[in-house]
């Protein structure tokens, strides 16, 4: 990739790979101290070769306060920083932003969701050392060479595209009074007719205004062993029992059903356990459902806590637990009592925001309308058509894409096949310079695709894949 981007020739690559083999520096690294690139050059390559964007340090307005989410010792050891925040989602420069581990353990320890962003692992060491010494020195603020926004209540992310992207987009962490780059999207199809957009009525059942008079519990785990002897117990003791073995299922069973008692298994296909829990916990019509999260892979009384206090799980066990550990967790966790008081927010409370939303789009409030929209996924978080809505919101106000992809993003995890959402985040992506994830999201949305699209997605494919055959 740098040879096709032009910041080496084979004879350069060959002696940076040579260099790189006595000191041990990764290769964009090595090249920056040799002076072959810019460290933005080569973090617009590491963007395209990752598929998450860069971020430029050099530019970065960092508020210390930040650093509190992550312990030193962890942050010299994995080589991450937190960056900022958007809403409920932290952004965090990693040298190795495809370890989802180490994305989850973030998490955890944060308490919010996690967007990575890659950087170059030299500087990245070298800015970490300084932030939390100057942290310690009581600094409020660390600012890179290159920025040049005075207060960093007003500062952005410096977000990098991939290579061959022609500038760097900024990402606004708060102030809305940011001059942000105009949106381009007269080529990006959304379907957001009346057909897409209306709600039509409330949902035909709610199932969460009444639980049964028994207690239902949702059990959720891939080790079948294990599921089934935890349901059979269960059942033994007269309740009525869910079982799930991947995280969409048990997203699809606690929407459906609305169980009064969760418990959860951390690593699950599709979906991670711990995002399972952020997303019922911060939740206001599911979230008082009691979580008892178990796993054989985190151990210790210091997850315990980070999940407790972190993500609201009321309880944690480690594999392999015995039976009066389960049962005693199970009385203690039931005897508490999940029924809050007062009423509780129902599908139709999140249906009628959106609605209510649409209303104010098309009187041309676009900021309330975002303002509904978001506040109906406020109550019912695994609603994928209400991301699917924010997105297209987003899309239509200036300086918010990468929200935008991200609702989108939402919105598949929830739903893999929804069509529009694919289709829109390989056009995003596409336009953005990730070559790779746009293949990925246009081969997805080949799959689900009515048949009169599909000979022109095929099209699409075609040219982006030779295209990337080309340039290597």
């Amino acid at each position: 990739m740098l040879v096709s981007h032009g910041v080496l020739d084979q004879a350069a690559l060959k002696e940076a790979l040579a260099e790189q083999t006595r000191t041990g520096n990764r290769l964009a690294t090595q090249c920056l101290a040799a002076g072959i690139a810019d460290e933005q050059t080569l973090a617009r390559v590491l963007a395209e070769q990752c598929g998450v964007p860069a971020v430029s340090l050099p530019e970065l307005v960092l508020p210390l306060s930040l650093l509190d989410v992550i312990p030193e010792l962890d942050a010299i050891r994995y080589a991450v920083l937190p960056i900022g925040l958007s809403g409920e989602r932290l952004f965090v420069a990693m040298a190795d932003p495809l370890q989802e581990d180490l994305i989850a353990q973030v998490a955890t320890s944060a308490g919010r969701s996690v967007r990575p962003c890659v950087a170059l692992i030299g500087p990245l060491r070298r800015l970490i050392g300084q932030a939390y010494g100057k942290r310690r020195e009581g600094a409020t603020e660390l600012r890179g060479a290159a920025a040049t926004v005075d207060d960093a209540e007003l500062a952005s992310i410096p977000l990098l595209s991939p290579a061959g992207d022609s500038a760097p987009d900024m990402l606004a962490t708060g102030f809305t009074g940011m001059a942000f780059p105009p949106v381009e999207s007269d080529e990006i199809v959304i379907d957001d007719h009346p057909d897409d957009v209306e709600v039509k009525g409330a949902s035909s059942t709610d199932l969460s205004v009444h639980l049964p008079t028994t207690h239902r519990v949702l059990v959720v785990d891939d080790d079948d062993e294990m599921r089934l002897l935890i349901a059979r117990l269960l059942r033994g003791r007269g309740m009525d029992v869910l079982e799930s073995s991947r995280g969409l299922e048990a997203l699809a069973a606690v929407r459906t059903y609305c169980p009064s008692l969760i418990i959860l298994d951390a690593m699950l296909p599709e979906v991670h356990g711990f995002d399972i829990a952020h997303k019922i916990k911060r939740s206001d019509r599911y979230g008082h459902i009691p979580i008892i999260m178990i796993s054989s892979l985190y151990r210790g009384w210091r997850i315990a806590r980070d999940l407790k206090e972190s993500h609201g799980v009321e309880a944690f066990l480690e594999k392999p637990f015995r039976i009066n550990e389960l049962w005693a967790t199970v009385d203690r966790v039931l005897s508490k009592g999940a029924e809050p008081s007062g009423v509780r927010p129902t599908a139709d409370s999140a249906e009628r925001a959106g609605r209510h939303g649409l209303r104010l789009y098309q009187a041309g409030d676009l900021e309330g309308a975002i303002a509904r929209f978001q506040e109906g996924i406020k109550i019912d978080p695994l609603s994928a058509k209400l991301h699917f809505r924010l997105g297209v919101l987003y899309l239509k106000k200036k300086g918010m894409i990468y929200q935008a992809m991200q609702e989108f993003e939402e919105t598949i995890q929830l739903d893999p096949e929804h069509y529009p959402a694919l289709r829109s985040l390989a056009v995003l992506y596409q336009r953005k310079g990730f070559k790779n994830k746009a293949v990925e999201m246009w081969e997805r949305a080949l799959h689900c695709s009515p048949p009169e699209q599909r000979g022109h997605i095929r099209k699409l494919l075609m040219r982006l894949i030779q295209g990337s055959t080309d340039a290597s």
